[in-house]
This record gives C-alpha cells, sequence and structure tokens, in this order.
C-alpha cells in the first residue's frame, strides 16, 4: 500500500513538471490557443486558472446554451454546443472561446452589458473588439 502511495505521488508530480495535459477537440484548438496566448501576454502563470487538465470537446447542450465553462483548480473542461458552432461566423466563434475561457481562466462571471462578450447571451462583436475587452480584463485581474 505505501508502494502504491509513493507511485501515486511520483506520477502526481511528473505531471505537475510536465505542465497543462490537453485532451481537446482539433476545431476548437486553435481558438483555445489563442485566447491562451493572449492571457500569457498579459498575466504570469500565477494569475489564473492553468490546471493540469484542460478538457475542450463538441458536447450537444440543453436549453439554448451555445457553450460552458466547467471549472475547479484541478481541472476545467469546455463544452460547445455543434449545432451553433457550425453556424457561427470566425467573429463568433472567437467571442465564444474567449467568453468561455475568460470563466475558466479568470474565474470572471457574466457582466450586464450587452456590448460586452462577457454577457450572458450571445452578441455580435468582431474579434477586434473582443481583444480589446479581453485585455482589459486581463489588465484589471493580472495588472500588467
Amino acid at each position: 500500500m505505501l508502494r502504491m502511495l509513493k507511485y501515486a505521488i511520483y506520477l502526481l508530480s511528473l505531471l505537475c513538471i510536465l505542465g497543462p495535459i490537453s485532451l481537446n477537440n482539433k476545431t476548437l484548438e486553435p481558438y483555445k490557443e489563442e485566447v491562451l496566448a493572449i492571457i500569457q501576454e498579459h498575466c504570469n502563470m500565477f494569475q489564473y486558472n492553468n490546471p493540469i487538465d484542460q478538457f475542450l470537446y463538441f458536447k450537444r447542450l440543453n436549453d439554448g446554451v451555445v457553450a460552458q465553462c466547467l471549472y475547479s483548480p484541478f481541472f476545467y473542461t469546455i463544452e460547445v454546443d455543434p449545432d451553433y458552432w457550425k453556424h457561427m461566423t470566425e467573429d463568433e466563434r472567437f467571442q465564444t472561446m474567449a467568453h468561455e475561457m475568460t470563466h475558466c481562466t479568470l474565474l470572471l462571471q457574466h457582466v450586464d452589458n450587452p456590448y460586452n462578450y462577457m454577457y450572458y447571451r450571445m452578441v455580435d462583436i468582431s474579434k477586434k473588439e473582443v481583444i480589446k475587452q479581453l485585455e482589459k480584463n486581463l489588465k484589471d485581474s493580472c495588472g500588467r
């Protein structure tokens, strides 16, 4: 039993050293990586939630939900409804991923402003404006 505990501790330590493990959908991955690069540009690694396990995939969601983030200190999962995704513009896809990544990494909630990418419903905002708003959130959260 003690030997198994030692192996478990060793394996967990190795995972921490190797960094985050991503098991992601290849279609969604580039959007996540683009948003994560912006986050990493403005924050150091201890200023945002960057757990070992990160999952990103398509899943049919209920009640008109386009996408959602489920997070904890140990993992986060972003689920995107494939029916919505296939009808989105590139700006809407980027906005969706920036919105969910903001929930998962910065742990920010929705805002009550329909012109903000963190509004609870999908709104038509250009990618350029989403990046501007994301960078403001990052400046407020990370200080740079």
